[in-house]
This record gives C-alpha cells, sequence and structure tokens, in this order.
C-alpha cells in the first residue's frame, strides 16, 4: 500500500514534469534563476559575517569575508549590505581607492542612506584628502545618525589640520549633547594639551584614565566588530597607554622617553566606537602606524626631506624697514629674497662745540640722535671748550624709533624626538640672538630660519634684540610635544 508521502512526492514529480513538458525546460530553469540566486547571495554575505562578527579568533578570518561579500556582489550587484560590508572590509584592510569607488556604486543606488557618509569620511581621511574627509563628516553629523561620533572624526580632521579651537568645540559640543566616554575624553584630552590648556587637559585625562580601566574585551567587541578579536586586549591596553602618555604631558613631563617608546611601540586600532573602520596607527583616520595626528599632517615637512610644498615658488621678504623683496621660496620654507638695511650707526657735526651728536640710521631716512653734545664754555671762537654730552633714554632719539622683533617656530607641536623650524625677524635692531630653554640651539642674526635639534620635552626659544637706540625687546615661541590622539 502506497503511503500519502510517496504518493504526494510521485504526484509532485508528475506536476513538475508536465509543467515542464507544457512551458519548456528552459522558462523552468529561468524561472528558478533568481530564488536560486537570492538564496546564493544571502548564503554569501551570511558566511562573511560569521568570519568577522562572531568575536572568536580561531573563526575571524577578514580577507575571505571579503571574497565572500565579492561573490555575493558577482551574483547581485546591488545588494545593499554586501555593498556596505565590502567597503567597509576594504577600509580595514587598507584598500581605501576600491572602498570609495563600492560606496560611489552604494550612493547611486541608495541616496536617502545617510550613513555611507561616514565611512567616505575615513577612506578620503586615510588617502589624506582632509577636505573631502570634511565635507563627508559633516553630511554624516547633519543626517542625525553621528551620537557624537561624527563630531569626535570631524575634531580628528581638524586636529589633523592644526585647528585645534574647532577640534575643541567638536569635542565639547559632543560631550555635552551625548555624554562622555572614553574616547570623547581622550581626544579632548589630547586637544587641550595641543592648545597649552594643560590643567583642563590633567582633568579630562584622569576621568579617562577611569573609564579604560574598567573596559572589557566584550565591551570593546561591540565597538569594533570587524576588528580581529585576537588584538581586543591589547589594544585596550594600548589605549591605556595613550591615555597615561598625555597625562604625562599635561603634567609637564614629555620628556619621559622610556613611556613614549612604550607607546610608539604599541599597535592601535583607527576607528570610532561605531566600527565602520580599522588598522593599526594612532590616528583615527590616516598617516602611518604610530604618528600622531599633528605630526602626521605636518613633520615629514620638516623632518624627513625638510622641503615645503611651495618650495620654488614665489615669495617676497623685507627688510628691517619693511621694505619688500622678491625671491623664490627654498626647501625649508625661507624666502631667498633680500634688501639692503640701513647701516646701524650715524654721526652729526656740531659746530658750535667741535663734537659730533651720534645716533643711528632709522626707517625714516634721518639719523635718529642718541647722544649729542653741549657746549658749556665758549673759550674757543671755533667752537670746543667745555663739553657736555646728553644721552637720550632707549627709544626718545630724534627720529622715529620703530624696533619691533618676533619669532616663530613650525611645527609648535612635535613628537618625542622631533624637530621645528624656527623663524625670526626684526626691524631697527642692531643684533639679536635666540637662546633655548632646554637644548644646546643658540643662533644670532638680526633675521633667520634654523632647524632645531631634538625636541625631547617642551622648549621655548626666546629672540632678544637690541635696537639701534640702546633699547631691547624681546619675543618667544614655544615647542610643545605633540599628545597622542587616540581615537580606536
Amino acid at each position: 500500500m502506497k503511503t500519502n508521502s510517496q504518493f504526494l512526492s510521485k504526484k509532485n514529480v508528475i506536476v513538475i514534469i508536465a509543467v515542464a513538458s507544457f512551458f519548456g525546460v528552459g522558462f523552468l530553469a529561468s524561472s528558478l534563476k533568481g530564488p536560486i540566486n537570492n538564496y546564493r547571495t544571502t548564503q554569501h554575505i551570511q558566511n562573511a559575517d560569521a568570519l568577522i562578527t562572531t568575536g572568536s579568533p580561531e573563526i575571524y578570518n577578514i580577507n575571505q569575508a571579503l571574497v565572500e561579500y565579492e561573490k555575493a556582489l558577482a551574483l547581485d550587484p546591488t545588494n545593499e549590505k554586501a555593498l556596505y560590508n565590502a567597503a567597509r572590509v576594504n577600509r580595514v584592510l587598507g584598500n581605501n581607492s576600491e572602498s570609495l569607488r563600492i560606496i560611489a556604486r552604494y550612493k547611486e543606488l541608495y541616496p536617502e542612506n545617510k550613513r555611507i557618509h561616514y565611512g567616505a569620511g575615513f577612506a578620503y581621511a586615510r588617502l589624506g584628502d582632509l577636505e573631502s574627509a570634511e565635507k563627508e563628516f559633516i553630511a554624516f553629523i547633519d543626517s542625525g545618525l553621528s551620537r557624537g561620533f561624527g563630531e569626535l572624526d570631524l575634531a580628528w580632521v581638524y586636529f589633523q589640520q592644526g585647528e585645534f579651537e574647532k577640534a575643541k568645540e567638536r569635542m565639547e559640543f559632543a560631550i555635552t549633547n551625548y555624554g562622555d566616554n572614553v574616547w570623547f575624553n581622550t581626544s579632548l584630552g589630547a586637544t587641550l594639551i595641543a592648545l597649552g590648556e594643560n590643567q583642563a587637559a590633567l582633568e579630562v585625562l584622569q576621568k579617562a584614565q577611569e573609564q579604560a580601566a574598567s573596559l572589557t574585551v566584550g565591551e570593546w567587541q561591540k565597538s569594533y566588530s570587524f576588528n580581529d578579536p585576537a588584538q581586543f586586549a591589547q589594544e585596550i591596553a594600548d589605549m591605556q597607554s595613550v591615555i597615561a602618555y598625555n597625562i604625562l604631558l599635561a603634567e609637564g613631563g614629555g620628556s619621559d622617553l622610556e613611556l613614549a617608546g612604550r607607546v610608539a611601540e604599541a599597535s592601535f586600532a583607527t576607528l570610532s566606537p561605531l566600527g565602520y573602520a580599522a588598522g593599526v596607527t594612532v590616528s583615527a583616520c590616516a598617516g602611518e602606524p604610530h604618528q600622531s595626528a599633528y605630526q602626521s599632517a605636518y613633520q615629514s615637512q620638516y623632518e624627513s626631506s625638510y622641503c615645503v610644498p611651495n618650495a620654488g615658488t614665489p615669495c617676497t621678504t623685507s627688510n628691517i624697514c619693511g621694505e619688500l623683496a622678491h625671491g623664490t621660496t627654498q626647501c625649508n620654507g625661507s624666502c631667498d629674497a633680500s634688501s639692503e638695511d640701513p647701516s646701524g650707526s650715524c654721526s652729526l657735526y656740531v659746530a658750535a662745540c667741535d663734537a659730533y651728536a651720534t645716533g643711528y640710521n632709522g626707517c625714516n631716512g634721518q639719523c635718529n640722535i642718541t647722544q649729542y653734545p653741549v657746549c658749556t664754555t665758549t673759550q674757543n671762537p671755533g667752537g670746543g671748550g667745555e663739553i657736555e654730552w646728553i644721552t637720550l633714554p632707549p627709544g626718545t632719539g630724534e627720529g622715529p624709533a620703530d624696533i619691533a622683533a618676533e619669532i616663530t617656530a613650525v611645527p609648535a607641536l612635535v613628537s618625542v624626538g622631533g624637530s621645528s623650524v624656527v623663524y625670526w625677524n626684526s626691524t631697527e635692531t642692531d643684533s639679536c640672538a635666540v637662546a633655548s630653554s632646554s637644548n644646546e640651539d643658540n643662533w644670532t642674526g638680526r633675521f633667520g630660519t634654523e632647524l632645531t635639534s631634538a625636541i625631547i620635552e617642551e622648549t621655548t626659544y626666546t629672540l632678544t634684540c637690541e635696537g639701534f637706540d640702546g633699547s631691547s625687546i624681546t619675543d618667544t615661541a614655544t615647542v610643545r610635544i605633540v599628545p597622542i590622539w587616540q581615537e580606536f
């Protein structure tokens, strides 16, 4: 006796054969292709997800996950999840141009899904296009999806560009509107150090230190679902080291090379806690491993080749009187143009006393008198006799005295052991000297450009100039050790 299942099975076969006979085998294959492809696409996506999001170091394989996402896209080139995650995985692997290519396709197909701007911001920043990164992060913030982490990464862009006030404003906005956390406090602390607000930085960083001490691997995994689980514990330890280093800077102990060395050896994750990207560098989006944000923007200009981007372009400079001369920008950023300064000293003959009044040639084109004779007797009809010499106080000579001096250091923030370029200039001075507060750098000249020796702690360069009229003027420029911007 036939069972129901046997009957149904045979009946189904008959029906399928009948359908195939009536419509043709080609029609049947075509009608089944869509559902089969959808099933296979879903399977590839699920396989990829399992390889990177289970939290198991034994299963994690991001390269194979990318292969699975690409197989899904080969079957369905418009699949939203496969496109989004393929772009994300490519960023993790450092394939930023490919990530942006996929993101462009995603934007065409799903313009309403604004979260893609966040990943685009990372990819642009890693390629060094900070202007495009800024636009993408702002678009992400404007979408209302940010929850403070768009502000965090936009602040990173501003920090990279040296716009520390803007970075501070973004971080304070994020904390005020979304509450603080270890990432926000660590980044705000680094920004405050860059602004020289060390006491405020210390308070924020100490709070971040407490928050980092309680971080667990499970919490880290929730924030970095695409990262390698085998590195989670080390990444937490790295973050704690970064905070400790920045606290050291805020306390004024930036010369602790041992701690700096430990931090430099660390392997840092490079994403915010939305888990949209990953890598191994101190900064969030761009730069080489272990470079600080400000350093990656400027340090290569002065420590590696010492050649600024605008080398060879026209430039102007001025003499001590402000008269312009035209020349070409040199590799160290200085201008080779020069114009003659007025000679330093001058004198005027005072016939009544048969003596000379003395002074300096000023920018007014006159001899600016600082000492002159007054005859107290007239025993000699041709002049002479007893003379009283009158010395004018500094800065009050006949004619205007426009003594001025200025000194700057670029970059003003360097990593431990890095260098800066010091520029100085002066007006109506006889001589100038530059002295360092913490190393053997000492230079002379009324103007100049010099590369510093290695900076291992906060260093102040003091410019002291003596004016034509005997007065003096000083100015200072300070180079600080860069805080580490740790965005994980």
